[in-house]
């Protein structure tokens, strides 16, 4: 009798030291589940962070875009205005011409007269 309730203890602490083992195994099954979520969750900031970073890139290059535009303007603004000096240099210029006919004419007009 002694020896089969000591048998029947032995069988009950082999099922005790198994179902130990089990949950150990289980512990670890989570323990491992949960570090691939936080390999995972590492991942994903990971590429968030790449996302960020190119849609700054992105954005400095639009604004260095948008400084280029009134540099453009300015160049165009300074060109007309160059035109502009060279057709009032110009007109000038005819404006001296017909001067200088309208003398001739009058010139011509006063030799005409003493004859």
């Amino acid at each position: 009798m002694e020896q089969e309730e000591q048998a029947v203890e032995q069988e009950e602490q082999a099922w005790g030291q198994e179902e130990q083992a089990m949950e150990q195994e289980e512990q670890a099954v989570e323990q491992e589940e949960q570090a691939w979520g936080q390999e995972e969750q590492a991942m994903e900031q990971e590429d968030e962070e790449v996302e960020q970073e190119e849609q700054a890139m992105e954005q400095e290059e639009q604004a260095w875009g948008q400084e280029e535009q009134p540099m453009e303007q300015e160049e165009q603004v300074m060109e007309q205005e160059e035109q502009v000096v060279e057709q009032d240099e110009q007109a000038w210029e005819q404006e001296d011409e017909e001067v200088e006919q309208e003398k001739q004419a009058v010139q011509q007009e006063e030799q005409g007269f003493k004859f």
